[in-house]
């Protein structure tokens, strides 16, 4: 959803390429700040915590952008977006490869798994949604499906026992 529905919706809110590129460039800059400063807060608190956070942060956001009217709105949402997502995947992706580390022998097979079940599971989620949004021109309710959907990443905080203590 984010990196297909919100750039479109993204564009029919804006309309100008112009604005569309600013708003683009600020928030992927304020998205590398926030990045640092969320990698160090897990150092701090740990990863299963920061995940927890991040998780519920980031499906917090996802609604908002429902509400987008104009490109003031969409940098603000966008940048609030960055924030939850980073939250949330860099916990997730520090806990990933951690637990992945232990593993010796099935290190690249865990990892291409993970990926095939991500991937898979984004394609089907994409046809979906569209099978169910197909006469729909209104596209703003579908964020609310993908903030529920986005809790489905603390999942991993409980998934697996060598996951439940910080590392």
């Amino acid at each position: 959803i984010y990196a297909y529905v919100w750039p479109l919706f993204l564009f029919l809110v804006v309309v100008n390429f112009d604005i569309l590129g600013i708003i683009t460039s600020a928030t992927l800059f304020f998205g590398i700040l926030v990045a640092y400063y969320i990698g160090k807060a897990a150092d701090k608190v740990g990863d299963r915590k920061m995940l927890l956070i991040g998780g519920f942060v980031n499906a917090l956001f996802w609604p908002f952008r429902m509400f987008v009217t104009g490109p003031f709105n969409a940098f603000l949402v966008h940048s609030l977006h960055r924030f939850g997502r980073s939250a949330a995947y860099i916990p997730y992706s520090a806990l990933f490869y951690d637990w992945v580390g232990k593993y010796k022998t099935n290190t690249v097979k865990l990892i291409v798994t993970r990926e095939l079940a991500l991937n898979f599971s984004r394609g089907v989620l994409l046809a979906v949604l569209a099978i169910i949004f197909m006469d729909r021109t209104d596209l703003s309710s579908i964020f609310l499906v993908a903030g529920i959907l986005s809790l489905g990443i603390l999942f991993m905080v409980g998934s697996h026992k060598d996951l439940r203590e910080d590392g």
